[in-house]
């Protein structure tokens, strides 16, 4: 959880919440020093929490609209 809060500071916030970059994912992967089949795991595990957390936003943004 500590390293999704860290890499959601590399979203585009431009028009809207975007993903967290894959780029940013494998970075910091590499950076803790994961092995490869750790950094797999993790970027898989980052991208599933930021489909989530993306989802969760759009949810949050439709129901303010519908008000």
């Amino acid at each position: 959880m500590r390293a999704f809060a860290e890499l959601s500071t590399d979203r585009d916030l431009g028009m809207g919440v975007g993903p967290i970059p894959i780029t940013s994912i494998r970075e910091w992967a590499k950076d803790a020093g994961l092995d490869r089949p750790a950094r797999r795991t993790f970027t898989s595990v980052i991208c599933q929490l930021d489909r989530a957390y993306l989802e969760s936003k759009a949810d949050e943004l439709a129901k303010e609209r519908a008000r």
